[in-house]
């Protein structure tokens, strides 16, 4: 799926973007990444939240950065322990490949 939201942020947005997703994909407890504004990284969690709903268990975050520093650190705050999101995860996925199953020899005509 395209990540609509993405598209439309400039490079640095798309790189604290990206640094973001792979931390919370990873279930990082600290991320660093590019210091950007707050309002600027504000509109990357909710656009990323946007483009990925599967991600719902991060729910907010903190940032620390020093004044003189280039980079912040991006804290995410996780709904859920690391195991249970880890449990939600498997059981989303097993719940797509049911799902999807029936449609797999399926031609894309027929998909639609």
């Amino acid at each position: 799926m395209e990540a609509y939201y993405y598209n439309r942020l400039t490079r640095p947005q798309q790189s604290v973007y990206r640094d973001i997703l792979c931390g919370i994909q990873n279930l990082e407890s600290e991320i660093q990444t590019l210091r950007l504004s707050a309002e600027e990284l504000h509109d990357i969690f909710f656009r990323l939240r946007l483009d990925h709903p599967e991600i719902f268990w991060a729910s907010g975050y903190h940032f620390l950065y020093y004044p003189d520093s280039p980079n912040l650190l991006f804290q995410p705050d996780y709904l859920f322990d690391k195991n249970r999101i880890r449990e939600h995860q498997r059981a989303m996925a097993s719940r797509i490949e049911k799902l999807t199953r029936p449609a797999a020899n399926l031609s894309d005509w027929e998909k639609e």
